[in-house]
């Protein structure tokens, strides 16, 4: 907001201490200031595009984990499968080998009842 020259007249004026050196002050141009901000641009546009390579790496990695873990998962899978077929197998051979041993005891003792009674019948 401006101020008009009557109010201007109200504020009271301070004497500034001019005794000192000169200083020669360098004031930037605009084109100067427009160099700084496309630089400042370009720094941000560096900066997204390493966060957009940064965070593309993090999805291969996660891809790769993924595609891991798929493939060992895949691997538990196919183990637990051949556990649980050898089990399987194993109770499968348990049954069989005692309906064998069943089968055998009971032909021994037909055997062993033939036996005795043939030799009572001589």
């Amino acid at each position: 907001m401006p101020i008009d020259n009557e109010e201007k007249k109200d504020i009271p004026m301070v004497d500034i201490d001019t005794s000192g050196p000169d200083v020669d002050i360098d004031v930037p141009s605009e084109k100067e200031e427009e160099v700084k901000k496309e630089e400042v641009k370009v720094e941000q546009e560096e900066t997204v595009e390493q966060v957009k390579e940064t965070s593309a790496e993090g999805e291969e990695k996660d891809e790769e984990l993924e595609s891991y873990s798929k493939k060992v998962k895949r691997r538990i899978d196919k183990l637990t499968g051949k556990i649980r077929e050898a089990e399987r197998q194993k109770e499968e051979a348990l049954i069989y080998a005692q309906s064998v041993k069943a089968t055998s005891d009971s032909l021994k003792k037909k055997y062993s009842q033939l036996e005795t009674s043939g030799l009572k019948d001589r």
